[in-house]
C-alpha cells in the first residue's frame, strides 16, 4: 500500500472492529493484511460508486419478489466477480437464500482475495472463486471447472450448475453479444453496465434503452439507472 504503513493501517482496522464489531470490516482487514500487494487495486472495488451499485442491486432484487418474501436465487454464478464483494453482501442478507456461489473472473489475482473474503462459505463448496474467461463457461447444464482440494492436496474437477447469472461488469465484456447468446432461456439474469468512458470499458452503453437492446428478456422484473456522480449505472433484472 503505497504511502501507508501496512501494519499500522491494519492496527487501525482491528481497533475499529473491536470498537464496533463488524464481520465485513474484519474480513476486509484480513484480506488487506494477507494480500498487501493488491490493496491499492482492491480499494477500487470498495469505491462509493461500486458499493452503491451493489446495494442498489440487492435492494431491487428483493423488491422484485415483494416485501417480506424470501428471495431464492439457488445456485449463483457471478461473472467478472472481481474480489467477491458482491458475493459477500448477497450471502449476508437474511432475506436472500443462496445454495451456492461461483465467482468467476479472468484475472488470477482475484481468486485468492475472493476466497479469503468469503472463507465462511468455502466449506462444502458453498462458495468457490475460479479464474476463467466467462466465455468458456458452460451455462446450460452441469459444468466441470478446476478447483484446488485442500483435503486431497491436488487440483480436482468440481461439478456445478446455475439458476441465477449475475454480471455487474457488462461494460468490460468485449464479446458481450456472444456471451449473452450462451445464457440459456429461463435463467434469472441480473446485469449491470455503465456509460463511463475509459479504455477498458469496451462495451459501455449510453442509455438504458441501449442496454435493453443488448439484453432482450422474456420477462423483465426491473430496468433502471442509478446516478453515480461521474457516471450512470444501468441495471436489468429478468428472465431470458
Amino acid at each position: 500500500m503505497s504511502g501507508i504503513d501496512h501494519e499500522k493501517f491494519n492496527r487501525i482496522l482491528k481497533g475499529m472492529h473491536e470498537l464496533r464489531p463488524d464481520s465485513f470490516m474484519e474480513q476486509m482487514r484480513r484480506v488487506i493484511w494477507e494480500h498487501p500487494n493488491t490493496a491499492g487495486v482492491f480499494a477500487d472495488a470498495m469505491s462509493i460508486g461500486q458499493i452503491k451499485s451493489k446495494k442498489w442491486l440487492i435492494e431491487e432484487l428483493k423488491m422484485c419478489v415483494g416485501s417480506g418474501t424470501e428471495l431464492d436465487l439457488g445456485r449463483v454464478y457471478i461473472l467478472a466477480g472481481w474480489y467477491g464483494t458482491l458475493a459477500y453482501l448477497l450471502k449476508q442478507d437474511p432475506k436472500i437464500f443462496i445454495k451456492s456461489i461461483v465467482n468467476i473472473d479472468v484475472d488470477p489475482t482475484c481468486e485468492g482475495i475472493a476466497q479469503r473474503l468469503n472463507v465462511d462459505w468455502i466449506e462444502d463448496w458453498r462458495f468457490k472463486a475460479i479464474t476463467m474467461d466467462v466465455l468458456n463457461v458452460d451455462y446450460n447444464g452441469s459444468f466441470d471447472f478446476p478447483a484446488w482440494s485442500k483435503t486431497q492436496d491436488m487440483m480436482v474437477s468440481h461439478k456445478s450448475s446455475c439458476d441465477t447469472i449475475i454480471n455487474t461488469s457488462c461494460e468490460h465484456i468485449e464479446k458481450f453479444n456472444e456471451l449473452y447468446e450462451k445464457f440459456p432461456e429461463g435463467k434469472l439474469l441480473v446485469l449491470q453496465s455503465n456509460n463511463f468512458d475509459i479504455p477498458e470499458h469496451v462495451n459501455r452503453v449510453e442509455s438504458i434503452d441501449q442496454f435493453t437492446e443488448q439484453t432482450p428478456m422474456s420477462k423483465v422484473l426491473f430496468s433502471g439507472e442509478l446516478d453515480c456522480d461521474v457516471y450512470v449505472r444501468f441495471m436489468r433484472i429478468g428472465v431470458k
